[in-house]
């Protein structure tokens, strides 16, 4: 924040440079933050959603305990995966709903555990399913612990029984580069699916083709997979670029009703709820959504209100309530002078709100690779430099590294000799190109210097360079008796 002083004489607004040390002062200073706030003073909202969090975690531990006992032998803490059921009628022992025995061939212990979580936090179970509008969560699993493969798993259990969990249109939303990446990821997975249909909106420039899609999506079912900013136009009820018509179709099949499961793709993107992105995704009317991030929370709660609000309505409260409940006290526990006192309230509030979201937050590291994974070794070799290394390293050490072109200063050659010096180490050839380099770039500055203000190189470039690489090609001696001048004067 910029400050600003009055002049007395001039009376003119001068704005003053805050030094950096001003802002690591303030920085790493400690704040006199409100008390947290009572049960008492939170919204009757808040206080809601709180108890329907503990009843739904108390019914999955309940019925994770009759689970142990009717499926004991199969335990996802081996190093494979039998089945996955993620409902069962507890009076009768039966399995109401599992997974494709093929894509549990395929699945890890802690993805088939990733898959078992996004259920229970979605759907709970298929009685639920059906009577209630469910919620959501967020799979922080870091990159390459297979996120993509349970998103395309659950889908895949849904779709193909969609008579009994009532899911027949999946969204997935996620940036433009990976879209095409989903639509390969569900045919390698599914490389004999004709249950259900892939819809994706890349390959359609116009916008009566993409409508086209997307109504035989919400008429027929599947899973339709769209970027972020196309997913913000389309669904944008005042985008004067569609017709009416058109924008009535885009908001029943993205918005209202909508899909009955969303996945959001890279969700630390919708970090700010003010942003359209974020306005355009909260309008979707169905409760189910999955977020899949890698960086769940990087150092910034305020940005992770958002993220939590989205799959999890008043959960951690308002914005007020969640800023001085836990952004200001685990915040004002992390400064240089922070008290004692500081730091067990910073300690207790960070418990605290992990232990709310741990029924909506899944977090796994790579460390769940390690049973998969050989050991590691790591081996670091000496090599001796040749005779001819050490002599260019000593004759660029004497003529060139001591250089100091018009009493400039030393430290401005720093970095040119490491680089130099890097090659000679390397090997003595490369060197030698990256003097040749050097040179006929100098050449062809000096020629476009004195042909200033023709543009026969900038329109003819390729000729120029055939007819330059064939007159070069052309005589091998010449060649080499540049590169020996080049390699002597360097």
């Amino acid at each position: 924040m910029d400050i600003y002083r009055i002049l007395p004489k001039s009376r003119k607004r001068v704005k003053r440079v805050r030094d950096s040390s001003e802002d690591d002062e303030e920085k790493s200073t400690r704040k006199q933050i409100r008390n947290i706030w009572g049960r008492d003073s939170l919204a009757e909202t808040t206080k809601q959603a709180e108890a329907e969090e503990k009843e739904r975690k108390a019914r999955i531990a309940e019925k994770q305990k009759k689970y142990n006992l009717v499926y004991e032998g199969n335990s996802q803490k081996n190093a494979t995966v039998d089945k996955v059921v993620l409902d069962f009628d507890e009076k009768n022992n039966v399995e109401l709903l599992k997974v494709d025995d093929q894509l549990v061939t395929k699945l890890k212990p802690h993805q088939a555990s990733g898959v078992q979580f996004m259920w229970d936090a979605c759907f709970e179970s298929l009685e639920r399913a059906k009577s209630t509008t469910g919620s959501g969560c967020i799979l922080a699993h870091c990159m390459g612990l297979g996120k993509t493969l349970q998103v395309i798993t659950l889908a895949h259990t849904l779709l193909i029984n969609n008579e009994e969990t009532k899911v027949k249109k999946v969204l997935v939303v996620s940036p433009l580069n990976t879209v095409l990446n989903w639509v390969n990821e569900f045919k390698q997975w599914l490389p004999d699916n004709d249950d259900f249909e892939i819809f994706e909106l890349v390959s359609f420039k116009q916008n009566y083709e993409r409508l086209y899609q997307i109504k035989t999506w919400h008429n027929c079912g599947g899973v339709l997979i769209i970027g972020y900013d196309m997913f913000r136009n389309l669904s944008n009820p005042d985008n004067k670029r569609l017709n009416k018509k058109m924008r009535s179709a885009f908001q029943e099949a993205l918005v209202d009703p909508g899909p009955d499961l969303v996945i959001c793709d890279e969700g630390h993107l919708l970090k700010n709820e003010k942003t359209n992105l974020s306005i355009a995704v909260n309008r979707i009317k169905t409760l189910r959504r999955i977020v899949l991030t890698g960086t769940p929370l990087q150092n910034n709660l305020k940005e992770y209100f958002c993220m939590v609000q989205f799959i999890k309505p008043n959960l951690v409260g308002t914005y007020k309530e969640y800023v001085n409940c836990f952004v200001n006290p685990i915040t004002n526990g992390q400064y240089t002078d922070s008290t004692p006192q500081d730091l067990q309230i910073m300690r207790k509030r960070s418990h605290v709100l992990h232990k709310m979201l741990d029924g909506v937050v899944q977090r796994r590291d790579d460390s769940v690779l390690e049973p998969y994974l050989p050991p590691k070794f790591e081996y670091v070799i000496f090599l001796k430099l040749s005779e001819t290394q050490i002599k260019l390293y000593q004759h660029y050490m004497n003529h060139f590294a001591k250089r100091n072109i018009d009493g400039s200063n030393r430290t401005s050659f720093l970095f040119v000799d490491f680089q130099a010096l890097q090659r000679i180490c390397a090997y003595p050839r490369v060197l030698l190109d990256k003097s040749i380099e050097m040179k006929l770039a100098k050449e062809r500055r000096d020629d476009s210097e004195e042909s200033e203000g023709s543009l026969k190189d900038f329109i003819n470039d390729e000729d120029e360079d055939s007819t330059s690489s064939s007159s070069n090609s052309g005589s091998d001696s010449e060649n080499e008796g540049k590169r020996r001048q080049i390699l002597v004067s360097a």
